[in-house]
């Protein structure tokens, strides 16, 4: 339990940080906020949730008098919850003001971008996709690089048109409040890499996954090689994890 709280406080520390920095430049003019910084730090802070629920579910399971402390167990929870959702919320009302106020935009002239570019049908591709499983981020990164980011007949704003179709649930959502213009293309896939490439979660993932592995209730070859798959699969990507500079 102890290694459990540990992280537990670490976790709470963290979204303290968080806070002080949103508190620190909340009521900060557009051009004096670090767009990338504001949003690197939210895809961080993100994860803190789930992070403290897996560490509370922990410190909980292992409390021998949890009958007596649920109670406060509880209260514990509901802070952090209150607390995390306030602060998330507050930042990603700042940062869709970045589009209302065409922060987003390289110059002026790109604020009417998407609209220029809505009655424009562009030739349809095949394309990969992808929802924000870490496990699936590399294939979805080397074939869209293939197919689109190595494309150069293709601008800028074109390949982040693609990019948006690409992306579905909450890795559509790190990107949703975007303009579609030529700047924030390269902002865009910077930050996707620098959440799905996080070695330490992708670590963490794999570590998990390995954990949640089924357990045969009888004998079964089908069983055992499912079983034997799933190991090497996240051995082999921890491996890589452990010796690759992304």
């Amino acid at each position: 339990m102890t290694s459990a709280k540990t992280n537990r406080t670490s976790i709470k520390s963290s979204l303290t940080r968080f806070s002080n920095y949103f508190n620190s430049i909340k009521d900060l003019e557009c051009d004096e906020i670090d767009l990338y910084e504001l949003q690197q730090r939210l895809s961080k802070a993100d994860t803190l949730l789930d992070d403290f629920n897996t560490a509370q579910s922990i410190i909980e399971a292992e409390d021998k008098n949890y009958d007596v402390n649920c109670d406060a167990h509880s209260r514990e929870r509901e802070k952090f919850e209150n607390d995390y959702h306030k602060i998330i919320a507050a930042t990603k009302k700042l940062t869709n003001s970045f589009t209302n106020t065409n922060k987003f935009d390289s110059n002026d002239s790109t604020s009417s971008t998407e609209d220029n570019f809505s009655n424009i049908r562009f030739p349809q591709l095949k394309l990969p996709s992808f929802d924000g499983s870490f496990d699936q981020w590399f294939f979805f990164r080397d074939r869209f690089t293939s197919i689109i980011r190595e494309n150069s007949s293709m601008s800028k704003v074109q390949k982040f048109h693609y990019l948006r179709l690409s992306l579905q649930g909450k890795a559509a959502d790190k990107v949703k409040s975007f303009q579609l213009c030529e700047a924030n293309y390269d902002i865009a896939w910077k930050l996707l890499k620098d959440r799905f490439e996080d070695k330490k979660i992708l670590i963490k993932n794999h570590i998990k996954a390995l954990f949640d592995l089924p357990t045969l209730t009888k004998e079964s070859y089908h069983g055992l090689t499912s079983i034997r798959d799933g190991i090497e699969k996240n051995l082999n990507a921890l491996n890589r994890s452990a010796t690759t500079a992304y």
